[in-house]
């Protein structure tokens, strides 16, 4: 990825790979922004460029846009039940 980018320093993928590993082991306590730093450091850190890579950083959005227990409410009023009913998080 790095060398799509101009950067031609065969090394610096695995230094970014661990750097991002240590990052997401720091950041275990707050899995939203655990999940988005693995996913950067995922692509970034790849050796591969595919059209598609600059894509798969939407992935990193995904645990700030789409809150699952937000969703699950949001489902259960439009089916017409009750919005404090049992969730994943309280069962």
């Amino acid at each position: 990825m790095l060398a799509a980018l101009g950067i031609s320093v065969p090394w610096l993928s695995y230094v970014l790979l661990g750097f991002g590993l240590l990052e997401v082991w720091a950041l275990r306590s707050r899995p939203a922004l655990a999940f988005a730093v693995a996913v950067g450091t995922m692509i970034f850190g790849s050796p591969v460029v595919n059209g598609n890579t600059y894509a798969l950083l939407l992935a990193a959005l995904v645990p700030f846009a789409w809150p699952l227990e937000a969703s699950l409410q949001s489902v259960a009023r439009g089916l017409g039940l009750r919005p404090d009913a049992p969730t994943t998080s309280n069962l």
